[in-house]
């Protein structure tokens, strides 16, 4: 097991770098001018071009990409432009509010969607299986912002159930989870019944209920542990787009997490803040796909296998 872990591990190094590439060259190329946004339309050519040496973007590319590499390295993710806070202790107090933010909304997802996926399966053409269809292409057509908004004016504003924004309780974070939970649902209900449906007709599930085995230990014994592959994908890729796509949600419940934060960065060309939110949000997106690894050499020891 370790040395699957290790392998693994030492795979994420080359795809951060990559990120880290990709995401560096992109602020680059972007037009605009950083000291400019900071200083306002009404700075002087000399305040611009001083502030531009004092931030080191006057060097040339590759040597600002190296120097940034080598920081990193340090543990040092600069400071923010327009702050001056070291972008670390920013992503500190903001992250949390985005992981439990994507948490809950990915056990909401877990909690309904393999139950209500299996259940379809299980009754296919079925009254039920054909609401939990509808059910999904509808959960997967609604934008989260249009969901959220109107469950605001719902649950908020017209009678009062719950807050609208801020995260001071954990009430407050029911409508962003139930928002944020909406496409993830109907992707892991789809994934779980059609993972299911091609399960309950391989060969072992007739052998199965020939030998003897009841319908319920055919199902949960066999039919859903052989279907849990590709839904441990599903829910493992999800939770990484939550946790890099709930910048929408956080705008919408005025939430501080780490993806309002990066909005907010990329809108003053913040280059610390940009790369330290994009950087944490790709390394706990590898670290969740390790994750996912993990319970692949759980529910099949073939996995490991492979790496002996």
């Amino acid at each position: 097991m370790m040395k699957y872990i290790s392998k693994r591990l030492l795979m994420l190094i080359p795809v951060l770098l990559a990120v880290i590439f990709l995401v560096f060259s992109i602020l680059n190329l972007v037009p605009g001018d950083t000291a400019q946004l900071l200083l306002g339309i009404t700075a002087s050519a000399e305040d611009i071009e001083q502030l531009n040496h004092e931030l080191g973007l006057d060097k040339p590319f590759f040597v600002r990409f190296f120097d940034y590499i080598f920081n990193l390295i340090q543990g040092d993710l600069g400071s923010s432009y327009k702050t001056n806070i070291p972008v670390w202790d920013e992503i500190v107090a903001r992250f949390p509010v985005t992981l439990k933010l994507s948490v809950l909304a990915i056990s909401i997802t877990v909690f309904i969607g393999i139950p209500v996926g299996m259940i379809s399966a299980v009754r296919q053409y079925s009254f039920m299986d054909h609401i939990c269809v509808v059910s999904t292409l509808t959960l997967c057509s609604i934008p989260s912002f249009w969901l959220g908004l109107m469950l605001v004016l719902l649950l908020s504003v017209k009678f009062g159930l719950l807050p609208a924004m801020g995260i001071g309780s954990l009430q407050h974070y029911v409508l962003p989870s139930i928002t944020a939970s909406s496409v993830t649902l109907g992707t892991v209900i789809r994934m779980t019944r059609s993972s299911m449906l091609e399960t309950l007709r391989q060969d072992y599930m007739v052998t199965a209920r020939a030998k003897g085995c009841s319908e319920n230990s055919a199902i949960f014994n066999h039919a859903l542990r052989n279907a849990m592959l590709p839904i441990v994908t599903t829910i493992g890729v999800n939770l990484g787009i939550l946790l890099g796509g709930t910048f929408v949600i956080e705008t919408v419940f005025t939430m501080p997490g780490l993806g309002a934060y990066i909005v907010d960065a990329i809108k003053m060309r913040d280059m610390p803040a940009v790369m330290g939110g994009i950087i944490v949000l790709a390394t706990v997106f590898c670290l969740i796909n390790l994750i996912v690894d993990l319970f692949y050499a759980l529910i099949d020891p073939r996995v490991l296998e492979s790496y002996k």
